[in-house]
């Protein structure tokens, strides 16, 4: 007896198998998001991120009126140095720390004013503007909610949400009920986040900070000014 093949249906079966792996696969590597991993992926990124550039905005909102803080765009590199730029309490400002010696320039100054060390930027106070990463060490953080995907200045982002305890002296001193919405690429790069709080002396006015990162680990060397 012969067996005869029909080959144009096993033709097909195997074509529509193909397409259903290569679905699945497209999936599973481009599409598919596990928060829980994702959001760990985000914390290890930043507990290793050591050069990047950034912006920083604080907004107090009281009374219903609205007053900016702090502005501020910066760099630091993987050396400790920082530079940056903007306002801060409505004062224009330009620094640079760099080798242990801060340079400065505030308002409409032309020259640099040197200073060595670092006590012109009170860690505690201004640790935010010099180092963003600080407002982002979490003592607790085990329960956030995914909130799904969104398109940001041409980049698929993924947005957590999530209410976790800080260490931050300044920010848990005057400030409680934190929440926290990330936006983070899918290999774990925070590139966006929207933070509230609570004023503990007033709880009518709230805090917004507003931080973004990008150029994670570039290589970044910065240098004094040229007085």
């Amino acid at each position: 007896m012969t067996l005869s093949i029909r080959w144009k249906p096993l033709i097909f079966f195997v074509m529509l198998a193909m397409l259903a792996y290569g679905g699945y696969y497209y999936w599973d590597t481009r599409i598919k998001i596990i928060p829980e991993e994702l959001f760990q992926k985000t914390l290890e990124k930043l507990s290793q991120l050591e050069s990047f550039r950034y912006n920083v905005e604080l907004r107090l909102n009281t009374g219903g009126h609205e007053r900016n803080i702090s502005q501020i765009q910066g760099e630091r590199d993987g050396a400790g140095a920082f530079f940056l730029t903007g306002t801060i309490e409505g004062t224009k400002i330009e620094a640079y720390h760099v080798d242990n010696n801060t340079y400065l320039r505030t308002g409409d100054a032309e020259k640099w004013m040197t200073i060595p060390g670092n006590e012109v930027f009170d860690q505690e106070l201004f640790m935010i503007e010099i180092d963003p990463l600080a407002g982002f060490r979490f003592t607790r953080a085990d329960e956030f909610t995914y909130l799904g995907p969104v398109k940001l200045e041409d980049q698929k982002l993924y947005i957590l949400n999530l209410q976790p305890e800080i260490d931050h002296p300044f920010m848990v001193k005057h400030w409680r009920d934190f929440d926290y919405t990330l936006y983070v690429k899918r290999n774990g790069d925070l590139v966006k986040a929207e933070v509230t709080g609570v004023l503990k002396a007033k709880p009518t006015d709230t805090m917004t900070m507003v931080v973004e990162f990008w150029d994670y680990n570039a290589k970044i060397k910065l240098e004094p000014p040229v007085q």
